[in-house]
């Protein structure tokens, strides 16, 4: 089941973790980055729960997280530069971000490998 996946418990940590900065961001921004955040993280999971699904595209899906994740990362460099988030919370976001980056790392070596 996808929810016995790793990588999808993390990403669904990750998750709980924004939402719980969201509440530091500008109302000005609750329609802005926090939408654009929020939308990366739903397809990320989409994305994991294809590649989970579906072994003749994996390797697409998984590059698709790969891709999703360094826009995340970058949403989340711009909400550290305008001072939305402090610097621990940007630094533990990247602790989080780098356990998933291995993770995908390795289901994509995998499948190269097969």
């Amino acid at each position: 089941m996808i929810n016995d996946l790793i990588i999808y418990k993390k990403i669904v940590d990750l998750q709980y973790y924004l939402y719980v900065l969201y509440v530091k961001y500008p109302k000005s921004e609750k329609l802005g980055i926090v939408i654009d955040i929020k939308k990366s993280i739903d397809i990320i999971k989409r994305h994991i729960i294809k590649a989970y699904k579906n072994k003749n595209k994996r390797l697409l899906f998984l590059y698709s997280i790969d891709e999703e994740l360094i826009l995340l990362i970058d949403y989340m460099g711009v909400s550290y530069k305008l001072k939305y988030i402090s610097n621990k919370n940007y630094v533990s976001f990247n602790k989080k971000v780098t356990i998933i980056y291995n993770l995908l790392g390795g289901w994509i070596k995998t499948c190269q490998e097969q």
